[in-house]
Order: C-alpha cells, then sequence, then structure tokens
C-alpha cells in the first residue's frame, strides 16, 4: 500500500517539477521564484483541483499508481474476509470439540497406518450412549453386506435405529460407479441386492432399521454415530 501511495505522490510531485520547468506554460520565461510563487498560489486557492490538473498531466504514472492502490484496496478486503473465516472456523472446532464431536476421514492415517479406522468406528457405534447408526454408501458391500465387512457384527449386536442410503441398483448413475471400479454392472447390481437382504434380515431379528435408495452420483462414503461422523 505504501509503494502505491508513494508512486501516486511522486507522480504529483513529477507533475509540479515539470510545470515549473515547461517552457511552454503560462509563466514559462518568468524567473524560477516566480514560477514557484505561482505554483504556490495555484495550490493554495484550490489544492484539489490543482493536483487533479496535475496527475492528468502524467496520465501514465497516475493510472499505475491508482491501480496499485485498487489492487491493495481488494487484497485487504480479501484477507480481512478470509481471517473472518478463519476465525470463525476456530470457533466452531473448539465448540465441537467441547461437546465432545470426533471425526476422521475415511482414509485418515491412524498410528502410521493407512486406511479408514474401522477398530475406532466399531468401538464407537458399540458405546453404550450411541443411539443412531447413519450410513451414506454405495452399494455396502465392503462396508456392512457381507460376512467378515467391516460393520456386519457389530451392527447384529447394535439396538439403536440405524438408518442406511445406498444407490439405486436401476440408476443410471450405477453402470457409471461400476465402470469406474472396473466391475460389470450385473455383478454391482448383486452386491446391492445383497447389502439389501442383509438389512432385511436384520429387520425381521426386530432391529430398528430402515433403508432408502437414492439415484443421484454417488459422493463421499458417510458413516455417522451420535458422537462421530
Amino acid at each position: 500500500m505504501l509503494i502505491s501511495v508513494a508512486t501516486l505522490v511522486a507522480a504529483w510531485v513529477w507533475a509540479v517539477i515539470q510545470r515549473l520547468v515547461d517552457a511552454d506554460s503560462p509563466f514559462g520565461s518568468a524567473p524560477l521564484w516566480q514560477r514557484v510563487r505561482s505554483v504556490a498560489i495555484d495550490f493554495y486557492n484550490s489544492p484539489i483541483s490543482f493536483s487533479l490538473d496535475l496527475l492528468k498531466d502524467n496520465t501514465a504514472t497516475t493510472i499505475l499508481a491508482l491501480i496499485l492502490i485498487a489492487s491493495y484496496v481488494i487484497l485487504f478486503i480479501l484477507l480481512r474476509r478470509s481471517r473472518w473465516i478463519l476465525r470463525e472456523v476456530e470457533v466452531e472446532r473448539v465448540l465441537a470439540m467441547q461437546a465432545g464431536l470426533g471425526g476422521r476421514w475415511s482414509h485418515a492415517k491412524i498410528s502410521g497406518e493407512g486406511g479408514a479406522p474401522w477398530a475406532d468406528l466399531c468401538a464407537g457405534i458399540s458405546r453404550h450412549d450411541n443411539s443412531q447408526l447413519l450410513i451414506l454408501g454405495a452399494n455396502g458391500i465392503e462396508t456392512f453386506g457381507r460376512p467378515g465387512s467391516p460393520l456386519f457384527d457389530v451392527m447384529q449386536n447394535f439396538r439403536g435405529s440405524a438408518r442406511i442410503i445406498l444407490i439405486d441398483p436401476n440408476s443410471s448413475e450405477t453402470a457409471g460407479r461400476a465402470s469406474a471400479l472396473g466391475v460389470s454392472i450385473g455383478e454391482y447390481r448383486r452386491a446391492i441386492v445383497a447389502s439389501t437382504k442383509r438389512l432385511r434380515d436384520l429387520r425381521q431379528q426386530q432391529h430398528p432399521v430402515d433403508w432408502r435408495y437414492y439415484d443421484g452420483q454417488p459422493n463421499w462414503k458417510m458413516i455417522i454415530t451420535s458422537r462421530t461422523a
């Protein structure tokens, strides 16, 4: 900001000097002291008009200075805005920590090992104070749909409310998801059917389980409990 202001001041000073030495000015042939006196009188009578006239005479430098000033003003506003956003995020993080909420990315590295923290997640689902389990997935087969999947056994023992959303096997997005994983559409649909059958079995065992389908593009896998997402 100081550089831009200095550039503008320099343009003004340079324009004053040019007016003093310019032979084509109204007092170009007058002695130097008379020129200085005339410039001082003009400035005293109308500082703003005098300065604007001078800056107009040195257009290139003036435009550069104004561009610099505008750029610094915009940058200052953006920095203030970003600081406000960061402060708000920090407040929300502290409030979440004080409330006992926790969360992890599905592929966060835990203790130097890659992959989802399934052991901690199963422990969180099994907590005595956890009353809900919400799952947003694609076909669900790698999450809970078959024996050996991370949540297969823990969902058997979970007595809270479970709500699951899987991709519609007849959705146009299902073929794209299957192609992205390198499996056939038939195999991918069978995985959805197997996961749905698992949920139906749990309901028949009097578990409070409900499920729905979505027909949009699969997004992140989400698993939410009473205290962890």
